[in-house]
């Protein structure tokens, strides 16, 4: 899945990676 932009994208996977950092905290 690619979205209009790799700026896009590259935002998306770092918003991702810090909720399933957050994710593993309350885990």
């Amino acid at each position: 899945m690619w979205w209009r932009s790799p700026s896009d994208s590259h935002t998306i996977a770092v918003i991702a990676t810090r909720f399933i950092d957050l994710g593993q905290r309350f885990l």
